[in-house]
């Protein structure tokens, strides 16, 4: 079979391609997605270990918590869907970075609140179901993104 695809291939009447083949390695390529994972776990694990009434530790639970919510979510589903550019009208890296990061709190916020409104009215809106609704979205936005690239 091979030898027949070449063979065609040779006499140019098929055109093969590299085979495609995405992989959700440790690479510089990949950094960001470890590290917007590694965040959300670290979030997940200050909100459910660190009790509110432990004052010192108590602010990185808010610190990690907030980040969750207003951060990360809306992060990972830019990268997803918008992978290249944000801006379209500047070249500018900065206002790239500086674009990339305003829409991300917006969207993070606008997602936070609807999977709370969700949540409330299946009756399951609670500080556990949320934090774990917002860290499967954030997952699995990056998840996409990595793929997508």
């Amino acid at each position: 079979m091979k030898i027949l695809l070449k063979l065609l291939q040779k006499e140019e009447k098929i055109q093969l391609r590299k085979e495609y083949s995405s992989t959700f390695s440790l690479g510089a390529k990949n950094a960001w997605c470890w590290l917007v994972i590694i965040l959300a776990i670290i979030s997940i694990v200050s909100v459910f270990a660190i009790p509110p009434a432990n004052f010192p530790a108590a602010y990185l639970r808010n610190i990690f918590g907030t980040l969750l919510i207003v951060f990360l979510p809306g992060y990972a589903i830019i990268k997803a869907f918008f992978n290249n550019s944000i801006s379209q009208f500047s070249e500018d890296k900065s206002t790239d970075i500086i674009a990339r990061f305003i829409i991300s709190l917006g969207v993070s916020l606008v997602t936070a609140s609807i999977a709370g409104l969700i949540l409330y009215y299946l009756s399951l809106l609670n500080y556990i179901s949320i934090t774990l609704c917002l860290f499967t979205i954030t997952a699995i936005s990056a998840t996409i993104a990595v793929l997508k690239e």
